[in-house]
């Protein structure tokens, strides 16, 4: 089986259990990931520190709450193989999490390089803080911390592969 980068994938959650004997297990994850799990035709699993593929049957999630799934997987045909992966972290391409223009989870551009439309380069993004609803940005660069207000409606341009975003941002908050 082919292997994915970690870096190019986001942990979404683990596998709790088999459920029942045709090789479905439970899947325990986060309310934020669900839209992207259901759409998805791929999980990865994390076996001996490697992400493996492993493809989604048609119609092989069945949202159980809002912090769990069922999942049924191609080549995981019973319950004895399923208890193999009962406890492994799964993780999903961060592309079908962070589709172009539609940010699911902010928490997921922690590391992205931020460009300002008319400043270029501001820095790259630390951390995120939510004040009392408002989203900040904390982007270092060269040394300096910037503090950069945060709404989807500021995004020019989102390049998930590079790892790029672009703000247009208010006329003086750099300086």
């Amino acid at each position: 089986m082919e292997t994915i980068p970690k870096s190019d994938c986001t942990s979404i959650g683990y596998f709790q259990k088999p459920h029942g004997v045709k090789g479905e297990l439970v899947l325990i994850t986060e309310e934020e990931y669900l839209d992207a799990l259901e759409n998805s035709g791929w999980l990865f699993v994390e076996l001996d520190d490697l992400l493996v593929p492993f493809r989604v049957r048609e119609d092989g999630i069945r949202v159980r709450s809002n912090t769990s799934a069922l999942v049924s997987l191609d080549w995981v045909p019973d319950q004895d193989y399923a208890k193999r992966l009962s406890g492994k972290k799964v993780f999903l391409n961060t592309n079908e999490i962070l589709p172009d223009g539609n940010i699911r989870n902010i928490r997921n551009l922690i590391g992205f390089r931020l460009f300002g439309a008319q400043e270029g380069l501001i820095g790259t993004i630390t951390s995120i803080n939510d004040y009392s609803g408002n989203m900040v940005l904390t982007v270092i660069h060269e040394k300096r911390e910037f503090l950069i207000p945060f709404h989807e409606d500021l995004i020019k341009k989102l390049t998930i592969p590079l790892k790029k975003i672009t703000l247009t941002l208010p006329e003086g908050l750099i300086g």
